[in-house]
């Protein structure tokens, strides 16, 4: 859209001031006529004053000429004059009258001027008032029409989920009506076998007691004829001497039992982990490799790539032993995931969440797994059977971290709300609140026994707490920029600290002091909760850039070990167990890294 010209603003402005004119238009013509008038009055008494100076002029003259040689004629002459001179006094009288009417309404007109510029003014003021409040008003309607956009995109969202909702509610019904179906179908089944169960049963019964019969009758049969045999006892073919029916006796020396179940033990296949994968459901054997061991080895290719989600992966997590991996995005779910060869084989989809996943954590016992989401939540899902058991509200913003604290029985969450809080999962309350004055990004422990956490801080601070005891921050630090994660390695000695000017910090736990402030060219963090990870024992850090370049470190020494570039975009998420390391970026994909 370009711009007015300068002339047709200047017109416009003009024309605007002739129709505020207008209505005085008549009055000015009015007041420009009498200034006409009083014009032409003014030059009448001055041509007028000019003939009466000539007159007295002319009447001295004529007195002079009088005195000098008098006469009748003289006389006449003077009194003509005289009469002159009369008339111009009248109507200069005249002229002065007129001119003092003219005077009067001159004033008049002045007076009612200066009282339609009064009123002018008061017009425009009022026009400026109205114009301010015109400004003000549409300034709201502007706020209000955003608010009208956000409401409207959030009722749309809330459709949305209402509709996926009432679509997953339509396909859990539809699944319970054939489960139900295929446990009617089963049942009659079971009927079914336990009644021809029963028929035999009875068919088996009836057997018995016709046997029975038999045998009465033969046992009277033969004690009618005795008889008595005294010749030597003879052996069976296996050398034992026939039992009183007739049949070989078993040695009882020889332990032909436990022989026999000894070599069926040998040749029984040894039980093998194994894992069923939802999509073939083909069981195959768990991958070696996930062990939750110490040994660590420096990535170099990817092992396996894949689509994990429907939107960016923002959390991924190794569990303790290293078996079970657990990956959270933007889609609302967390997916488990086992490594079959060089392919990751989705196992389970934990729902629930209203919001996305922005962290996850395991129970030291991998029996439960915590997520972190954004619709102000924390939730729990037991790992046996894979169901929601525990949802944890009480923060006022995005919950952006939680892990568990010891041993599994409290946890810790920071939030965006500017607070951290501390949960106890067997009562499922809050039992301790602390007021960091500053949007939590990260939160970690920093002992062994879980009472010790440390948080990280949208103002670049990294606090310190005691669970134990306090309301406040026992110690803080400052750092170089905000800080959008932290980790530490399983000795709990020192945490990596990521921060928005894109370095790595590592800090001594038992100092508090910065042992090394790692950074290089093509390390740039590509959002405000971008994860590092330390490897379990605490020799390599590892952070993605927003290149999609993955950096690792040597923690003891601050020198980089190696860089590997196989995302195509941001590497927001990253987690090490032992020799295995993973990473997420905002494109749902997910690499598993290897050394060979």
């Amino acid at each position: 859209m370009t711009e007015p010209d300068f002339r047709e603003i200047i017109f416009k402005k003009l024309k605007e001031r002739n129709e505020a004119n207008d209505r005085f238009a008549d009055l000015i013509q009015s007041h420009n006529q009498l200034f006409e008038e009083v014009a032409g009055l003014r030059h009448d008494n001055f041509q007028l004053n000019i003939q009466l100076e000539k007159l007295k002029q002319d009447n001295l003259d004529l007195q002079v000429k009088a005195e000098a040689g008098g006469g009748a004629e003289k006389s006449e002459r003077y009194v003509a004059i005289e009469r002159k001179l009369f008339r111009a006094q009248e109507e200069l009288t005249e002229v002065h009258r007129t001119k003092g009417a003219n005077a009067q309404q001159l004033y008049n007109l002045n007076l009612a001027l200066q009282e339609n510029e009064k009123e002018k003014n008061v017009a425009n003021d009022r026009l400026r008032e109205k114009d301010e409040e015109i400004k003000k008003l549409k300034e709201e309607l502007e706020n209000l029409n955003q608010k009208y956009d956000e409401l409207f995109q959030g009722n749309q969202t809330l459709r949305d989920e209402h509709n996926a909702l009432h679509l997953m509610c339509n396909q859990l019904e539809t699944k319970l009506r054939d489960s139900q179906s295929e446990n009617s179908d089963l049942v009659q089944k079971l009927l079914e076998i336990k009644n021809l169960q029963a028929e035999q049963i009875e068919k088996e019964r009836a057997n018995v007691n016709m046997n029975k019969k038999n045998s009465m009758t033969a046992t009277a049969t033969t004690t009618t004829t005795t008889s008595v045999s005294t010749a030597l006892p003879t052996t069976t073919s296996n050398g034992s001497p026939p039992s009183a029916d007739g049949s070989p006796q078993k040695r009882s020396g020889f332990p032909f039992s436990r022989f026999g179940e000894a070599v069926s033990d040998f040749f029984r296949p040894k039980p093998v982990a194994r894992t069923t994968s939802q999509e073939t459901g083909i069981e195959t054997p768990r991958s070696p490799a996930h062990q939750g061991c110490l040994y660590v080895t420096l990535p170099s290719r990817s092992r396996c790539k894949w689509k994990a989600h429907e939107g960016e992966v923002s959390s991924v997590k190794f569990s303790a032993s290293g078996e079970i991996l657990a990956t959270g995005g933007s889609d609302k779910v967390v997916r488990l995931w086992s490594v079959v060869g060089e392919k990751c084989m989705m196992e389970h989809t934990l729902r629930g969440c209203n919001g996305g996943i922005t962290n996850i954590d395991f129970d030291p016992q991998e029996q439960l797994l915590i997520a972190c989401s954004s619709d102000y939540a924390v939730r729990l899902w037991t790992m046996s059977i894979q169901r929601l058991k525990l949802t944890l509200t009480g923060h006022q913003g995005k919950v952006l971290s939680a892990r568990y604290l010891g041993y599994g029985h409290r946890l810790v969450s920071g939030s965006n709300d500017r607070t951290v809080k501390v949960w106890d999962l067997k009562s499922g309350s809050c039992v301790k609140t602390y007021l960091a004055g500053s949007s939590c990004n990260d939160v970690v422990t920093t002992d062994q026994s879980g009472e010790c956490v440390a948080s990280g801080h949208f103002d670049r601070k990294l606090r310190f707490y005691d669970t134990r005891s306090g309301s406040s921050a026992t110690s803080e630090m400052s750092l170089g920029g905000r800080i959008t994660s932290l980790d530490t390695p399983l000795d709990k000695n020192s945490v990596v600290c990521c921060t928005k000017d894109h370095t790595l910090e590592i800090i001594d736990l038992r100092k508090r002091s910065v042992l090394h402030s790692l950074s290089h060219d093509y390390f740039k963090v590509a959002t405000d909760y971008s994860r590092c990870a330390f490897s379990p024992s605490g020799e390599y850090v590892a952070v993605g850039s927003s290149d999609g370049t993955l950096l690792v470190w040597n923690a003891s020494s601050g020198d980089l070990e190696t860089t590997v570039h196989e995302h195509d975009d941001p590497v927001i998420s990253c987690s090490w167990n032992g020799g295995n390391l993973i990473t997420g970026d905002k494109a749902r994909n997910c690499i598993l890294w290897t050394d060979v």
